[in-house]
């Protein structure tokens, strides 16, 4: 059986209430709702059991280097930083080894999914050189009702953000 809670109105400490009592393994949330987690009081905090919980997907927004640190710290290794667009769908993903390296991450691409940071001539920049982010996959869209499109290469949608590879590989 498998039991999914969903939250109209995403109270963070209301979020963790739910989660200790369905013994949750999976959270999804956006970076607004990970730093109200933080500001639950730990006396609240301290009597929930969250032993069962596994993953807190987030995406949505930059998630704040120290605050993927003071998450880490909180709640455990249990923190996943997912990037993409609704054009593109989800690209990459930052397991918490990844944010552990660098809390700043988006990750790794997803599989199946080609991500290209490339330069204002279409090509490839080297690790640590900024470029625009480019993602391909069998999700990306087709373009928007209205009959426009974002920019596009062969197989690739530009996300219209900044990104830069590090030398592990990660976004």
């Amino acid at each position: 059986d498998t039991t999914e809670v969903l939250v109209r109105r995403p109270d963070a400490e209301r979020v963790l209430r739910l989660a200790a009592r369905h013994h949750a393994e999976v959270i999804v949330a956006t970076p607004v709702v990970l730093r109200r987690m933080l500001e639950v009081p730990t006396s609240v905090r301290k009597g929930l059991d969250l032993s069962a919980l596994r993953i807190v997907a987030v995406s949505g927004a930059l998630i704040p280097p120290d605050r993927v640190v003071a998450f880490t710290a909180t709640f455990g290794d249990v923190l996943y930083n997912l990037y993409g667009s609704t054009e593109a769908a989800f690209a990459t993903c930052a397991d918490p080894s990844d944010l552990r390296a660098d809390p700043s991450t988006a990750g790794r691409p997803m599989p199946g999914v080609r991500v290209e940071v490339l330069d204002a001539a279409g090509r490839r920049c080297a690790a640590g050189t900024e470029g625009m982010v480019w993602v391909g996959s069998r999700t990306s869209f087709g373009g928007y009702t209205d009959g426009t499109d974002r920019a596009r290469l062969p197989g690739l949608v530009g996300t219209g953000d900044v990104g830069v590879w590090d030398e592990a590989g990660r976004l």
